[in-house]
């Protein structure tokens, strides 16, 4: 397989990880930075470009990993499918409802793929809680409380921001477990520049 990346920021750890794979033959990134592009090349020896239709318009890439900022997601999520390659997606996916749909649609229209890096349902811990809540091994669930924090390294994240950009985690593993709960009741206060802090409540009919 050949990929292509979008983006330097979590790209050059994707990048580390592709490098591991037998199954991975070649990787390209992009950015319109290129003396950061020139020192990735030096640590990964990897192909670099500040052309993105290198890589979009390469008809030997087979799948375009995204990690541009999220408001781009869609532009190149499309691009990439019409250009007859699958995608891997960084979250969120979209910041918009109507965004995702379009490229959901996209997706069908082309017939290409679109994989979402939901990396959290994979790590031990959260496999082990999807276990034994659906097996009921320690008895039926009752309620789940999650908290979640972190120091100030992930750019803003006021209130404007912490549902896309750090929430969606926990989201997802609520919904994966509960499916789409009754309702949600949620509030929030922006402390320091660019931090905030939020309580969502989901309730679902059987917990």
């Amino acid at each position: 397989m050949n990929i292509g990346i979008l983006g330097t920021g979590f790209g050059v750890y994707h990048a580390e990880l592709y490098k591991k794979l037998d199954s991975v033959h070649s990787i390209t990134i992009f950015s319109r930075n290129m003396e950061k592009l020139k020192q990735i090349n030096e640590k990964l020896d990897v192909e670099i470009t500040d052309d993105v239709n290198v890589i979009l318009k390469n008809p030997h890439i087979d799948l375009v990993d995204i990690c541009l900022p999220s408001s781009l997601h869609k532009q190149y999520t499309i691009e990439a499918l019409k250009n007859g390659k699958h995608v891997f997606c960084e979250t969120p996916v979209a910041l918009t409802v109507e965004d995702a749909n379009a490229m959901q649609q996209a997706e069908n229209h082309y017939g290409k793929r679109v994989f979402i890096n939901q990396f959290i349902k994979h790590e031990y811990p959260y496999e082990y809680l999807y276990k034994v809540v659906k097996t009921e091994e320690l008895g039926k669930l009752k309620a789940l409380h999650i908290k979640r924090k972190t120091p100030p390294l992930w750019g803003d994240l006021s209130l404007n921001n912490i549902t896309t950009d750090l929430m969606i985690h926990d989201f997802d593993v609520v919904t994966w477990i509960f499916g789409k709960p009754n309702w949600i009741c949620s509030q929030g206060v922006n402390g320091k520049q660019g931090q905030s802090h939020v309580n969502a409540l989901l309730t679902y009919s059987d917990l």
